[in-house]
């Protein structure tokens, strides 16, 4: 390859409204002379969950920590493994002020609305200590009955916001890739259920429609190999993994092909337990392999 990993990303500038130009690296993509990925022989996917600035420390209001150095490693993991890569798909959450698991939706017996990070419990709504002031209230109540609980997050990875972009030294780096291997990424938005959390990119948390993803249910079915990453570790990614293998739990010739790279994910504070878990559980029930990005060449 003619150009350096330093002429894509600038590891300083991670997380950060700053950093390369992507014209100018686009510029030194075009430079570059890879054999299209549509004619791979071995179909490899990355994806990669929710990379996006409000997961990012230091500048996200869900920021993660540890996040910096994910994008890192992801960065260097798609350099190295630039020629190999057949297809890169991206997940961003994607939200509006007014959803269930917001600050506005709810308000005490004052009008005042809960703390981020807060806990409401169906009892706590049946007790009246919050009513929900946005939507359906029958909605709301149905919600709370069938998950028992829901967290106040931050307001966060807004629709046309900052921080709903993916990290800007990644961005640069996915549409390297891109270019060089004359295919596009593939985008999934997800989360903009108003009642609903949403933190795996097949479905809700609960969903009375039954919505499924199937487009990205068909795209998995297509690769040899599936690598992971993203944020956050405890959360949204193995969530994403688990309703994935969930509906392919009968067909482990696909269920396999996944490895999570363990180290460009991070759990959320305190839930390094819930992450390392759920990595135990898919590596002992499904043989899904975790990784460190660096040991792997394709």
């Amino acid at each position: 390859m003619k150009t350096r990993y330093e002429d894509i990303v600038d590891v300083s500038k991670i997380a950060t409204r700053e950093g390369k130009d992507l014209q100018g690296v686009i510029k030194l993509a075009q430079q570059e002379d890879f054999t299209s990925a549509l004619d791979d022989g071995k179909k490899v996917l990355l994806l990669l969950i929710d990379p996006q600035n409000d997961f990012m420390e230091n500048i996200g209001s869900l920021g993660v920590k540890g996040s910096i150095g994910d994008v890192s490693r992801i960065t260097d993991f798609i350099y190295r493994n630039n020629h190999a890569i057949s297809r890169i798909m991206c997940t961003q959450d994607t939200h509006f002020y007014a959803q269930i698991f917001h600050p506005c939706w709810w308000e005490d017996e004052k009008g005042n609305n809960p703390d981020p990070y807060t806990i409401i419990t169906y009892d706590d709504y049946k007790e009246k200590m919050w009513a929900p002031v946005y939507g359906d209230i029958n909605k709301s109540e149905d919600y709370l009955a069938h998950v028992n609980s829901i967290q106040v997050w931050p307001y966060h990875c807004l629709e046309g916001s900052f921080g709903g972009q993916v990290e800007g030294e990644l961005a640069k780096m996915i549409y390297f890739w891109s270019v060089t291997r004359k295919v596009r990424p593939i985008i999934v938005p997800k989360g903009n259920n108003k009642y609903s959390e949403m933190f795996g990119v097949i479905k809700g948390e609960y969903d009375p429609s039954g919505y499924l993803n199937h487009a990205v249910l068909k795209a998995i079915e297509k690769y040899d190999e599936i690598y992971v990453a993203g944020e956050a570790g405890s959360h949204c990614l193995p969530i994403s993994v688990q309703q994935i293998i969930d509906h392919f739990a009968f067909r482990p010739e696909i269920t396999s092909k996944f490895t999570i790279l363990e180290d460009c994910t991070s759990p959320v504070v305190n839930c390094e337990k819930i992450q390392q878990d759920f990595f135990n559980n898919f590596n002992y029930k499904y043989g899904i392999r975790i990784a460190k990005a660096g040991d792997i060449q394709l």
